[in-house]
């Protein structure tokens, strides 16, 4: 009860406190006993503390001893490696403050270009990661429809990772488009993305480095990635889809040329083997694919010649 009290005392500051007892009562032997018994406790500790010796010496030569016969343990060291906790993470996530809280949790994170997820947790758990903003561009070009689509194909677990700033006001559309409701809104398209895909989990997360924890909560008991097989996932998957591999770097700079969106990309993919196939079309063939605006403007970016610059246009 004199713990509980001076707790209290501690959160909402001083407090007078009065004990009442009957004189020469067991009640107030009792409590002497114990209030005794507890400095007596405190002064113990207080001693054995001064006599404790900690020697820091040659703890590098200690801690080389360890590994060194630990590796003559039936392989210890080695199984101490596949242990080590990691997390693969594309490179363009690198950019991001994300991978650094990753580092401060514990977890290694290893770079590798990969084409389905943002981060690879376990064999069975990837990462689809998005701000507010990006999330909202996604699902209006029908870009997370894609991305969740193959997750699901490739792992027992998807995740979509929301992160949003807290010092902000959390909403993803304003009070006045909340009055509006129909198909094309992007509570709408959250709402069908959730019931296409029911396995895909859906995480908020207010700031990288609760991100960085809950990564090392969900990784915990689980195996961990193999870089090699995160990059192959995307070929997998796409053999998968059209029973050919796609080139994720050829796809990415079709995405990048005038008049290509991302509703007539897979048009252009589907017609074309590859870019210098695309590069050959006559401008017939450009605009019978998508359309007579974005078929010109492909046509003259494939077909325009190129002139010598002079310091003067600079």
């Amino acid at each position: 009860a004199v713990r509980v009290i001076e707790a209290y005392c501690g959160e909402r500051g001083r407090l007078r406190v009065e004990i009442l007892a009957v004189d020469e009562s067991v009640e107030k032997h009792k409590f002497e006993q114990s209030v005794a018994k507890e400095n007596q406790s405190f002064d113990h500790l207080i001693r054995h503390q001064t006599h404790i010796t900690v020697s820091f010496d040659n703890l590098e030569e200690r801690r080389k001893e360890e590994e060194h016969a630990s590796s003559r343990r039936g392989g210890l060291r080695g199984v101490l490696d596949q242990l080590k906790k990691t997390v693969v993470v594309d490179m363009r996530e690198l950019r991001s403050s994300l991978p650094f809280e990753i580092y401060l949790q514990g977890l290694e994170a290893v770079p590798v270009t990969i084409g389905v997820g943002d981060y690879v947790l376990s064999r069975d758990i990837c990462v689809e990661r998005k701000a507010i903003p990006d999330l909202i561009q996604s699902l209006a070009s029908g870009r997370l429809y894609t991305q969740a689509e193959h997750m699901c194909s490739a792992y027992p677990e998807p995740t979509l990772l929301v992160e949003f700033d807290p010092a902000r006001q959390f909403t993803m559309v304003s009070k006045e488009a909340l009055a509006h409701s129909g198909p094309h809104t992007i509570l709408a398209k959250m709402v069908v993305l959730v019931l296409h895909f029911p396995k895909m989990r859906l995480i908020w997360s207010p700031s990288p480095r609760y991100t960085g924890e809950l990564f090392r909560v969900l990784k915990q008991g689980r195996e961990q990635p193999d870089p090699a097989a995160a990059q192959a996932v995307a070929a997998e998957v796409a053999a998968g889809d059209s029973g050919v591999v796609v080139n994720h770097r050829a796809v990415e700079a079709l995405r990048k040329c005038p008049g290509v969106t991302p509703k007539n990309a897979p048009i252009l993919m589907g017609k074309a083997r590859c870019l210098a196939e695309l590069a050959t079309w006559t401008q017939e063939q450009c605009c019978e694919a998508i359309g007579q605006q974005n078929g010109s403007q492909l046509y003259t970016f494939f077909n325009r010649g190129i002139e010598a610059a002079t310091a003067s246009d600079f």
